[in-house]
């Protein structure tokens, strides 16, 4: 989705495409998350961890994170960048903590407060949205 959304508008990558392609990976991430929870207890007490940080965070915050990550993850993802630029820039996005909608949804999910993860999410696919069109002009 994020490295996608520079494409919005354009055939393929409509609203409803970009609507679909972000709902299928929540999707995706719940199950795993729902399988991990079976499978790695020890792993979803310290991704819990990192979720209840993730929603500490202040919301300005999470914003510029995620403008940064959205940036960042679309010109990893442009079809003109070299390998090498684009293993750069996910290791910048990972090193950072920068905040990546998808990635986060996880983290998100697992949570102990995941109510109060609702608000932090929608600000972080807004603030990719915006960084991954910066990228895309």
């Amino acid at each position: 989705f994020t490295g996608k959304i520079q494409y919005w508008g354009k055939p393929g990558y409509e609203t409803a495409d970009m609507n679909a392609m972000l709902w299928a990976n929540i999707i995706g991430i719940t199950i795993m998350a729902f399988l991990a929870w079976l499978s790695f207890p020890t792993v979803i007490t310290t991704a819990g961890a990192i979720g209840a940080t993730k929603i500490a965070v202040p919301l300005i915050q999470t914003f510029g994170k995620a403008i940064l990550c959205g940036y960042i993850m679309t010109l990893a993802t442009k079809p003109d960048t070299p390998l090498w630029l684009s293993a750069v820039c996910v290791f910048t996005f990972v090193y950072s903590g920068l905040n990546h909608c998808i990635a986060d949804v996880f983290y998100y999910i697992i949570a102990p407060s995941t109510g109060k993860a609702l608000i932090p999410f929608w600000i972080t696919v807004i603030g990719n949205i915006i960084g991954g069109r910066m990228g895309g002009i």
